[in-house]
C-alpha cells in the first residue's frame, strides 16, 4: 500500500507548480460515483485510483476487459485511494489498463508507457578543472538516449544515479565534481538511468473538496485550497530506463618528476600539466604541456619571473612548492599530482683576489683567488667540503654563459685549486658556485641528506699579470778585459697588465749562484698603464772568475715565483790568438820606399789593412780590433786600406816595422805578420 506521506506527495507533486492557474472547480459527491487516476506512478510502479465510494475497484488490461476477465481489489472501510501495481507489465512495449468500480462501472483508460529503450552515458574530463568543487558533474557527461526529442531531449536532470550495482538511486543534483573527485582516489562504477516521472493530476486552487474526498486536513497537504482540473491517464508522465555503467577510472600516478637542481629545471612532457606556489603564496592556475618536444620546464619559466635566473647573485629562486600531474583529456581524468618542494636557493660569499686570511675556517664563505703569474691561478674556498661541494666553469673570451652548456668542476675539499692558462685562458670569465645537492636517504649511521639546488654564481674576469720577457739571446764575455758587465734587461709588464715580479731573488749557471745586482721601475703604487722595467747586471770582475762554457742557459729566479730559464744564454771564454799571415817585402819603385806582396788569400768579405810602428807588433787576438792594435804598437801611420794585395811605394825608414792585417768587417784581426824592414828592403839613390 502507499503511505499517506506518498500519496499526499503523488498528489501534490505538480499541484503546486500550478498553484494560482485558474479553472472551474470540482466537486465530488459523496454518494458512489466512477472512479478516478489520482497518480500514475512510474517511481512506485503504482496507479493511484480515487475509490470514489466503490467497495471493489476492477482493472485489466485492455485485451482482458474485452474478455471481461478483471482483476479486482477490495477496498477497505473508509480507503479513499487504492494502489494497482504495474510492475508486472511490459516494458518493451505501451501497456493500455482499464479501471473501473463495482458501483460505477464507468472506464478509466491508462496508458502503462515501455521504458526507455536506449540510454547512453560517457564523461569526458576535459573541462572537469572549469567546474566549482559544488556544482554538478552534468557538463561532462555525453548522454545519448532514444527518449525525449530535439525540442525536450534526455539531459542530465531527468537521470538519477548511484553507486555500484547496490546503491540506491539518488539525484543528480548530489553528483558534485567534489564527490566524483572523491571517487577517483580508488575508482569506482557508477550507474545511471533515465529517473521515472510520476503522471498526477493537475490542480487550480481550492483544496475543500479535496480535503473531504480524501480526509486530508489542510495541514496534511500545507496549501489552502486546491480544484482538481485534470486527472492523469498515463499518457504523461515516464518509467525508469534500464540502467548503464559508467567507469570512473582511479587516478593515474606519475612516476616521480625529477629536479636537475644544476640546470634549474623540472623535468615534464606533453600530457603533463604544472602549477606553482611560490614563498607560500596561492597555488597559480594549472599550465598545461601541448608541445611534444618538451623534456624539461626551467624553474623561471615555472615561477613565470624572467628576473630570477638562478645565476645572478640577487636574483635566487624564493622557495616553492610545484605539483604536476597529466592533465585530463575526454577519456581520462587529471592524475594525482607529484608534489615537489624547494627550499630558498642558496648564495655563496665574495670573490677576493688575494691569499687567504690565516686562520680561515668553514665559516669563511668567501673565496679567493690568486695568480700564480701568467701561466695558471689558485682557486681557495674555506667553506668547501664533501657535504657542502662548490664548483666552478670557465667562459672563454668572446663566449656567452650557457647554463643548459656549462661544464663544472667540482670544488669540495678546502685546499687550493690550481688552473692553468689552456684551460682558462686571459680574459676568460669564471663562475662559481655552491653544488646542487642530490637527495639522500637517511641511514642506520647517516641522517638524511635534504635536496638543495645549486646556489647562484659569483664571477671573475680571467686577468693574468704581465710576465717578465727579454730578448731571447746569448750573452758572450771574453776574458782578458775584451768584455765589460753583463746587463739582462727585462720588461715587466705589457700596457693593461699590472707586473707579476718586481724583484729577483737568484740567478744560476747551472748549479751555480752567480751574484748579481738588479734595479726596477717596479716601485711604490703600480698603474696597469705603465710598462715596468727590471735590468739584472752581472759584473765583469764576477764573470772573469768564472769558469768558461758556450751558450750555457743563465736561470732567473724571480721574487714571486717566476724562473726563467730559456731566454738567456751565456758564453764565456778567454780571448783567441789571430793567425799568421805570409807577404813578400821588397824594394819600392820609388827611392826611400819600400812594397810588399801578401801571399796568404782572404775571405770574401775581408780587407786587408797595415799600418807602420817602430816595434814589433805581436799577441794580436781576434778579439782585437786593428784601431786598437795601432794604437797600442805606437803607429807612426794611420791604419791604410788596401785594394789591392800588393802595394808598392811605401815610405818607411830603416828598422821600421810594418804590419799587415787581415780584418773583418767590424775590424777584427783575423790573421796579421809584422815584418822589420832594413836598408836592403829600401830603395836607395844610385
Amino acid at each position: 500500500m502507499i503511505t499517506k506521506k506518498r500519496a499526499i506527495q503523488l498528489v501534490l507533486m505538480l499541484a503546486l507548480v500550478v498553484l494560482g492557474i485558474g479553472g472551474s472547480r470540482s466537486q465530488t459527491a459523496y454518494a458512489a460515483s466512477a472512479v478516478k487516476i489520482c497518480a500514475v506512478s512510474y517511481i512506485d510502479e503504482s496507479i493511484l485510483v480515487i475509490t470514489n465510494g466503490n467497495s471493489k475497484i476492477y482493472y485489466a488490461t485492455e485485451s482482458d476487459a474485452s474478455r471481461n476477465n478483471w482483476e479486482v481489489i477490495e477496498v477497505g472501510t473508509g480507503e479513499k485511494v487504492v494502489a494497482i501495481d504495474i510492475s508486472w507489465l511490459s516494458a518493451s512495449t505501451d501497456n493500455i489498463l482499464k479501471i473501473k468500480g463495482d458501483a460505477d462501472s464507468t472506464q478509466s483508460r491508462v496508458t502503462v508507457k515501455k521504458i526507455p529503450q536506449k540510454l547512453e552515458v560517457s564523461i569526458d574530463y576535459s573541462s572537469m578543472e572549469s567546474l566549482a568543487p559544488n556544482a554538478t558533474i552534468g557538463q561532462l557527461l555525453n548522454i545519448m538516449a532514444t527518449e525525449g526529442d530535439g525540442n525536450y531531449p534526455i539531459n542530465f536532470q531527468d537521470l538519477e544515479w548511484k553507486k555500484g550495482d547496490r546503491g540506491r538511486w539518488l539525484d543528480t543534483s548530489l553528483l558534485t565534481r567534489e564527490l566524483l573527485e572523491s571517487y577517483q582516489a580508488k575508482g569506482i562504477y557508477l550507474y545511471f538511468r533515465i529517473k521515472p516521472v510520476d503522471a498526477v493530476i493537475t490542480a487550480n486552487v481550492d483544496i475543500s473538496s479535496l480535503v473531504s474526498t480524501f480526509a486530508y486536513t489542510k495541514a496534511d497537504l500545507g496549501i489552502d485550497s486546491l480544484t482538481i482540473t485534470k486527472y492523469p491517464d498515463g499518457t504523461e508522465g515516464r518509467r525508469a530506463s534500464k540502467e548503464v555503467k559508467l567507469k570512473i577510472v582511479k587516478k593515474a600516478v606519475l612516476p616521480v618528476t625529477g629536479v636537475d637542481g644544476s640546470k634549474f629545471t623540472v623535468s615534464m612532457k606533453y600530457g603533463q600539466e604544472y602549477r606553482v606556489s611560490v614563498n607560500n603564496g596561492a597555488f597559480s592556475q594549472w599550465k598545461k604541456i601541448t608541445d611534444r618536444s618538451v623534456k624539461e620546464v626551467s624553474l623561471n619559466t615555472i615561477v613565470n619571473d624572467s628576473s630570477m635566473d638562478g645565476v645572478t647573485s640577487g636574483k635566487e629562486f624564493l622557495p616553492m612548492t610545484i605539483e604536476v600531474r597529466q592533465y585530463a583529456t575526454s577519456k581520462a581524468a587529471a592524475s594525482k599530482a607529484n608534489t615537489i618542494s624547494l627550499d630558498k636557493q642558496r648564495s655563496i660569499g665574495d670573490i677576493i683576489l688575494g691569499e687567504v686570511p690565516a686562520g680561515a675556517d668553514a665559516t669563511n664563505k668567501n673565496i679567493y683567488i690568486t695568480y700564480n703569474g701568467s701561466k695558471d691561478f689558485s682557486i681557495t674556498i674555506p667553506s668547501a667540503s664533501d657535504t657542502t661541494p662548490y664548483e666552478y666553469t670557465v667562459v672563454k673570451d668572446g663566449a656567452s654563459f650557457d647554463l643548459n652548456r656549462a661544464s663544472w668542476t667540482a670544488i669540495t675539499k678546502n685546499t687550493t685549486v690550481k688552473v692553468i692558462s689552456s684551460k682558462a685562458p686571459d680574459l676568460s670569465k669564471v663562475y662559481i658556485r655552491m653544488k646542487e645537492i642530490k637527495y639522500k636517504a637517511a641511514s642506520s649511521s647517516k641522517p638524511a641528506v635534504a635536496f638543495a639546488l645549486a646556489s647562484s654564481c659569483k664571477s671573475f674576469e680571467v686577468k693574468y699579470p704581465g710576465a717578465p720577457t727579454t730578448t731571447k739571446e746569448t750573452k758572450v764575455f771574453t776574458k782578458g778585459g775584451y768584455s765589460g758587465d753583463i746587463v739582462i734587461h727585462y720588461e715587466l709588464n705589457v700596457s693593461g697588465k699590472l707586473p707579476f715580479e718586481t724583484g729577483v731573488d737568484l740567478v744560476k749557471l747551472g748549479t751555480q749562484e752567480v751574484p748579481f745586482t738588479f734595479t726596477t721601475t717596479a716601485t711604490g703604487t703600480l698603474d696597469p698603464n705603465i710598462v715596468y722595467t727590471l735590468d739584472i747586471t752581472i759584473s765583469a770582475s764576477t764573470l772573469e772568475g768564472m769558469q768558461n762554457c758556450t751558450a750555457r742557459a743563465l736561470y732567473v729566479y724571480f721574487k714571486n715565483g717566476s724562473v726563467d730559464k730559456t731566454s738567456v744564454k751565456l758564453t764565456i771564454k778567454s780571448p783567441t790568438a789571430a793567425s799568421s799571415l805570409s807577404a813578400t817585402i821588397k824594394q819600392g819603385s820609388n827611392v826611400g820606399t819600400t812594397a810588399f806582396d801578401v801571399i796568404t788569400p782572404k775571405a770574401a768579405t775581408s780587407k786587408f789593412v797595415y799600418f807602420i810602428s817602430p816595434s814589433v807588433v805581436t799577441g794580436v787576438n781576434k778579439e782585437d780590433t786593428v784601431d786598437n792594435v795601432a794604437v797600442k804598437a805606437a803607429a807612426v801611420s794611420p791604419v791604410n786600406n788596401v785594394i789591392d794585395k800588393s802595394v808598392d811605394n811605401i815610405v818607411v825608414t830603416a828598422n821600421q816595422y810594418i804590419t799587415i792585417f787581415e780584418v773583418d768587417a767590424g775590424n777584427h784581426v783575423l790573421k796579421y805578420k809584422s815584418y822589420q824592414i832594413d836598408a836592403a828592403k829600401i830603395k836607395q839613390a844610385p
